[in-house]
């Protein structure tokens, strides 16, 4: 048995709370996300240290292996799974119980990455997402699978291929991660291979573990070096910034060089990891994430609070300890101990994940639960995710293949108004169209790319390439009436806005500025639904966001200082109380502000002004 050592405890701390912080939405650590990378790394590091050395003695075996990652793994994961059902299937609204029922499944069977690989995106619109997090047990439990097997063909080959091999394919993963990030970023975070290096560079820590025979002051330069990576990382990287790629590369060296710095005398970075509070964290850290984001995602849906009040935030953690504690010290560790059979312990594993998909089946073939609710609340939350088939049909995106042909064709017998911007463009297509047949609209819409013709740093590089290119090679060489810019604002994108009508003014293109719309903590239906449930009409106006009026009054201010028209959606929607539903009691937006059909034609008046001039 490989001796414990309390500074990979401690280091996994220092991987846990920053996650935490991060999901809970503080500035603190903005990087805090690259905590999973830390894990990854002390997974591969511990898995193939286990491995290796059983096969160097002869004594590895792949049902041992199994059994053991099992009683490890799988005790703490049911009940999060089992706790989180019982919670969803008591509140959460019929599509999203059906959509959870999805994820549970895809969650059960190891393959939550590639569900969420084709449902959201990780760091943006992924807060009723409630096994989001089990994204990264998936890539684990897949490298679980393939690594054994890879190791035991090598080491029969020859074990002096394993290192270089080792070697080797964490280098071809790594330059596949960085080849994939800027073609499928959503791919390159999710998936098992461009994140397979991180793991295999844990596990050749372990190969070259029995070679550590490091000068002492090298031992510390490198766990203190190791450290600062890591740490580092978390302060300077944002959510905005590509990942993973080469940004990854900092903190999964840095956990590489603390843990091996860590193997032999204990060195000042390892002796301060393994104080006591670092260790304890540790020892609580699986359930400490299995744990987490649920129980965020369930204040956020059930209570409509969000993580940006510390008292919140606070709760949170307090609910979140208490249930990691208690799941380690009553069913991690007992349950690992607990003397039962191979053959008993794979079939308690096999109906656990049979019981989970056959309650997901229930979740999607009931309909999800709509009983619970009466006929009027069902009505509404059938709004609850509506999509954006409205939005333009093709997409009009570069994502689109023949996107251009379709959605920037000039006419000539009508004019030409070209919308452009984000999905807080592309939602406002239908309601134009229909209103307003003698209009030729054009549409360009990235999602999450305001229509700027100068970007931050931070901001994606497929924003810029798009807009850029989108201003220059199509606005500023084809003629068009007016050009509506809009997007979902924030207050960082005013110098952008600024530059942009600037650079409209200076060419002599017309265009109109349109600000954002009312938005919610929510989706709006949920929130309506709720309030229809539970008889509490002032529930959508505690739901609403604040300060969206203050930003539309700066926007306008900006249009009229740039002489640019301004469309001010805010006021059109809050008069003496903000409009969120049609006379027919349909909602006019379908989550936390995109509009619904209804929703985009109930817009389209704000724009009579301006495009009644075009007739």
């Amino acid at each position: 048995m490989r001796p414990y050592r309390p500074d990979i405890d401690g280091l996994r701390a220092v991987a846990i709370i920053p996650v935490i912080l991060f999901h809970l939405g503080t500035s603190w650590l903005p990087g805090g996300f690259v905590g999973v990378d830390v894990f990854f790394v002390i997974s591969g590091y511990l898995i193939g240290q286990g491995i290796l050395n059983q096969l160097a003695l002869g004594t590895f075996s792949l049902a041992d292996f199994y059994e053991r990652r099992f009683r490890r793994i799988l005790p703490a994961f049911f009940l999060m799974l089992l706790l989180a059902s019982i919670i969803a299937g008591y509140f959460l609204l019929p599509k999203r119980l059906m959509s959870y029922g999805t994820g549970l499944a895809a969650t059960a069977l190891s393959i939550s990455n590639f569900y969420f690989l084709q449902r959201t995106n990780y760091f943006f619109g992924a807060e009723n997402q409630v096994l989001l997090h089990t994204w990264s047990l998936a890539v684990e439990e897949q490298f679980y699978l393939l690594f054994p097997l890879f190791a035991m063909v090598l080491h029969r080959r020859s074990r002096l291929l394993l290192g270089p091999a080792l070697l080797g394919a964490s280098a071809a993963f790594f330059i596949l991660s960085v080849w994939m990030l800027p073609r499928w970023p959503a791919a390159s975070f999710f998936m098992l291979a461009p994140r397979a290096w991180e793991l295999l560079l844990g596990a050749l820590v372990a190969r070259y573990e029995p070679l550590h025979n490091k000068p002492r002051i090298a031992a510390e330069a490198g766990g203190a070096i190791g450290l600062l990576l890591i740490l580092v990382s978390m302060a300077v990287l944002t959510h905005d910034m590509p990942f993973p790629g080469v940004r990854a590369l900092a903190p999964c060296v840095g956990a590489a060089l603390v843990i091996a710095a860590g193997t032999g005398s204990p060195t000042r970075t390892s002796a301060l990891l393994s104080l006591r509070p670092f260790a304890w964290v540790g020892l609580i850290s699986y359930s400490l994430y299995l744990f987490h984001w649920p129980v965020i995602v369930f204040v956020h849906e059930v209570l409509f609070r969000k993580p940006d009040d510390i008292a919140v935030s606070a709760g949170i953690l307090g609910v979140t300890v208490v249930l990691a504690w208690t799941s380690w010290r009553y069913v991690e560790g007992p349950m690992r101990r607990r003397p039962a059979s191979r053959r008993t312990v794979f079939l308690a594993a096999g109906l656990a994940v049979a019981g989970m998909v056959g309650l997901a089946a229930v979740f999607r073939l009931s309909g999800g639960f709509p009983w619970r609710f009466s006929v009027q609340t069902n009505r509404i939350a059938s709004y609850v995710d509506l999509g954006e088939k409205h939005f333009g049909s093709p997409k009009c995106g570069d994502a689109h293949p023949g996107w251009m042909g379709a959605c920037l064709n000039i006419e000539a017998d009508r004019p030409n108004v070209l919308v452009l911007g984000d999905s807080y463009s592309a939602h406002l297509w239908y309601g134009l169209n229909a209103s307003f047949p003698a209009i030729n609209f054009q549409q360009a819409a990235q999602s999450s790319c305001p229509p700027l013709i100068s970007f931050p740093a931070y901001m994606r590089p497929e924003c810029s390439r798009f807009m850029v290119s989108m201003f220059n090679d199509f606005v500023a060489s084809h003629p068009h009436e007016l050009v509506l810019l809009a997007g979902q604002w924030n207050t960082q994108d005013v110098p952008g806005i600024a530059l942009t009508l600037a650079w409209l003014n200076s060419r002599g293109i017309s265009a109109v500025l349109v600000g954002p719309p009312p938005q919610y903590l929510v989706s709006l239906p949920q929130l309506l639904a709720v309030a229809e449930q539970d008889g509490n009409a002032s529930l959508v106006e505690q739901g609403r966001k604040e300060g969206i009026a203050a930003l539309d009054a700066t926007l306008e201010t900006l249009a009229r200082e740039n002489h640019v028209p301004y469309i001010s959606l805010y006021r059109l929607f809050c008069t003496t109380r903000c409009a969120t539903q049609t006379a027919a009691g349909v909602p006019l937006q379908f989550d936390t502000g995109h509009l619904t059909p209804e929703g985009s034609v109930f817009a389209s008046q704000a724009f009579r002004d301006q495009l009644g001039k075009l007739h």
